[in-house]
């Protein structure tokens, strides 16, 4: 019986032994299984959100750019066979390029990875920065080991931001590349699986700005504002640096309240894009002189503009646009002066001349003005036609009307109507004439008589009195003459 139960005890040991042992079989199996299965790849966030501005980046433009958004990507033929097999190959040679040209090697024959560029070659300003799309497409273990430059004295490289795809057999990252110094070297990428491609980069100099101004000669009068534009077109963030005046007494510049939109993008010859960048600009006229006005950019390129500032000379004006009027006639008429920019004083109205006098004369009545700095003159209108009135101030500021004169019909009449007398007789005449134009009375031979106005007057317009002073026999006239040109005879005969 003893040896019958420790058979049984035995028989169940080796039992549970054998259950033991199957149970860590399948776990080991699952566990084998669970280390053939390919990770899941991390997306990588990018954490600079704003990206690369304007001012930084030159845009690469290629049919092999990858789309920051690349979504729905699919590739044919990427189902992934569980048991794939790798051929054995020959293992490659090292690398022994040394040149910067463009170059894929491939050092791992073993993989069919396959690493692309968002661009066959790049080229870019020194001191500016252009980005890159880097793709590495494999089977398994897909993904970028390493990037790295042939020569950090002409540019540098680091990671940018991760290019997000949904193809698991695809890896993009977007690099930054910083142009150091003028020259070329080489891009180097090497994938997870040993696979190696190069991407040319050539760095060259920086051009010039341009600065350019919409206005380069301003004439302008004390107290005004002239607007100009500077525009600074260049690369790698042109700005304009400064604005300036050589005579602050002549001429201030300040940048103007309201900007214009100008900026924009340009291409040099070698198709590298710039910018443009304007500022407005308001030039302040303070006095009488010249001065230059001096706009600088960021890389020490100028541009000028001369100023001439002419003496503020206020205004002055005439009540009426234009004047008419009759012969005879005569009306009063305003002018006034004043300043725009009081800080620059007030000017007074100094004088009205008429450039015909002859046809239109100019005299200061006897009246009061109720106007704030404005004075009262008469005109006289003597004869048809057009003449000028022209007024200044006291800082030299002028202003012209026309005065247009109408003729009308003339007449001098005498009573008694001739003169007949002895020597040493004193005869008197009535002269009445119209217009009221009274010009002048003369004896034509002032042996024979002459002729003076009388003491005594009638009270009566555009009439007269003289008396006629009989000297010796003989004969002559009285010629009486209006301003307007129109004349008459009185014959006087001495016995």
């Amino acid at each position: 019986m003893k040896g019958a139960n420790a058979k049984i005890f035995i028989s169940v040991i080796v039992g549970i032994l054998v259950l033991l042992g199957g149970y860590l079989l399948i776990d080991l199996n699952v566990i084998d299984f669970k280390k053939d299965k390919e990770p899941e790849p991390t997306e990588v966030i990018d954490n600079d959100p704003i990206g690369p501005s304007i001012d930084d980046v030159v845009p690469i433009s290629s049919e092999n750019e990858t789309d920051l958004n690349e979504t729905n990507e699919t590739e044919e033929n990427e189902t992934e066979e569980d048991n794939e097999t790798t051929t054995p190959v020959e293992p490659p040679k090292p690398d022994e390029s040394t040149s910067n040209e463009p170059v894929q090697n491939d050092t791992n024959t073993n993989t069919n990875d396959k690493i692309t560029f968002s661009s066959n070659s790049i080229t870019c300003y020194a001191g500016g920065k252009v980005y890159v799309d880097i793709t590495v497409t494999a089977d398994k273990n897909v993904g970028i080991d390493s990037y790295s430059t042939s020569n950090d004295g002409v540019f540098s490289i680091g990671k940018y931001a991760d290019v997000k795809t949904n193809n698991k057999k695809k890896v993009t990252e977007r690099a930054q590349i910083t142009c150091n110094a003028t020259g070329r070297a080489n891009i180097n990428v090497v994938s997870k699986n040993g696979k190696k491609a190069s991407l040319s980069v050539t760095v060259i100099n920086v051009p010039n700005d341009k600065v350019t101004l919409s206005k380069t000669s301003i004439s302008c009068t004390a107290g005004e504002t002239i607007n100009i534009t500077a525009v600074v077109e260049g690369y790698n963030d042109p700005i304009i640096k400064s604005y300036t005046s050589s005579n602050n007494s002549v001429a201030t510049i300040t940048k103007s309240s309201t900007q214009p939109k100008c900026v924009g993008l340009i291409k040099d010859d070698k198709g590298l894009d710039g910018m443009s960048v304007c500022m407005g600009l308001d030039v302040n006229c303070i006095g009488q002189g010249s001065a230059t006005i001096n706009v600088e950019s960021s890389k020490g390129v100028k541009a000028a503009a001369s100023v001439s500032v002419s003496k503020y000379l206020g205004t002055v004006s005439f009540e009426k646009d234009s004047f008419t009027c009759k012969e005879g006639e005569s009306f009063v008429f305003l002018v006034t002066a004043t300043s725009d920019h009081p800080e620059n004083g007030i000017p007074s109205v100094t004088g009205v001349t008429s450039g015909n006098s002859s046809l239109v004369a100019i005299s200061t009545p006897d009246v009061q003005t109720d106007c704030y700095n404005c004075t009262a003159y008469k005109a006289t209108c003597i004869k048809a036609g057009t003449a000028t009135l022209t007024a200044t101030n006291s800082f030299g500021a002028r202003a012209s009307v026309n005065v247009t004169v109408n003729k009308v019909d003339s007449s001098i009449t005498f009573s008694p109507t001739s003169i007949s007398c002895t020597a040493g007789q004193t005869k008197s005449v009535l002269v009445k004439f119209s217009p009221l134009l009274l010009n002048k009375y003369t004896v034509a031979d002032t042996s024979v008589a002459t002729v003076s106005k009388s003491s005594i007057q009638t009270n009566c317009a555009g009439c007269i009195s003289l008396d006629i002073n009989c000297k010796k026999k003989g004969s002559t006239t009285l010629d009486v003459s209006l301003k307007n040109d129109f004349s008459n005879k009185l014959n006087i005969i001495v016995n």
